[in-house]
């Protein structure tokens, strides 16, 4: 970045003049790359909950009912899941919960009831914020490769938010990108999560790129991801793109003060 770019940034963020621009700009990096992680994965535990709730409602079913029987449990681990259930449903004890899931015998288990059992550990240690367990878990879950497709794919997802969230940004990339890749129609925030993650990884042209993705899908892109645009526009010194990009903000936000 040069000076007057760094004094472009720094006059849009507000920052104070007195800081020399080097250490603004690096303050500022910081600073606007933690808001991005929290507001990324700010849905981690909606997610797990919702998450949870499928989960939950897909175990009830027992294998002779079935429609396909390779997305079925065994009759012994369905009597397991039946008591999860009623743990985590009217009891509300997640640790029991836990114990009985950690009891099943995983090698002896269908790769179906390997992977939902890692999905619900993994779910729960998420909403517990234990987000190094909630990983190792579905990671497990993803590797066996045995849930429904649609479920496959949104634990995949999972996965990819929590290596960011745990600043594993190369991991996350790879598996963000191999989601995406998968996705008939992906949603505008998934281009912004992956955005988020090349920033961290200091991949700033294809940050740049996904979060124009991002705002270009969305019928009402969110005002922070025009901000981020704006400044990925200004580190890679593209000021055409950033002055237009600036004018519909000033549209869209006239409220606001730039």
């Amino acid at each position: 970045m040069t000076m007057e770019s760094d004094d472009m940034a720094i006059s849009f963020f507000g920052l104070t003049h007195g800081e020399t621009c080097v250490e603004a700009c690096r303050e500022e990096k910081r600073a606007r790359g933690a808001r991005s992680i929290a507001r990324a994965t700010a849905p981690l535990r909606r997610l797990s909950a919702g998450l949870l709730l499928i989960v939950l409602s897909l175990a009830v079913a027992l294998p002779a009912v079935a429609q396909d029987r390779k997305y079925s449990f065994s009759e012994r681990n369905v009597k397991k899941m039946l008591k999860v259930i009623k743990y985590l449903q009217e009891d509300n004890d997640t640790e029991s919960a836990k114990k009985v899931l950690e009891s099943i015998d995983l090698e002896r288990s269908k790769p179906y009831g390997r992977a939902r059992i890692h999905q619900m550990l993994g779910t729960l240690a998420a909403q517990d914020e234990d987000y190094t367990t909630a990983l190792t878990h579905l990671q497990a879950a993803v590797k066996e490769d045995a849930l429904p497709p649609e479920e496959q794919l949104r634990t995949l997802y999972l996965v990819g938010q929590l290596q960011t969230m745990l600043e594993r940004y190369d991991d996350a990339i790879v598996t963000l990108e191999s989601w995406i890749s998968q996705v008939e129609n992906p949603a505008p925030a998934s281009y912004y999560t992956l955005a988020v993650t090349y920033y961290q990884a200091n991949r700033l042209e294809d940050a740049l790129k996904a979060a124009k993705k991002a705002v270009d899908l969305s019928d009402e892109p969110r005002e922070a991801w025009y901000r981020s645009l704006l400044s990925l526009y200004l580190s890679g010194n593209h000021y055409p793109e950033a002055l237009a990009l600036l004018d519909d903000i000033i549209l869209k936000f006239p409220s606001k003060v730039y």
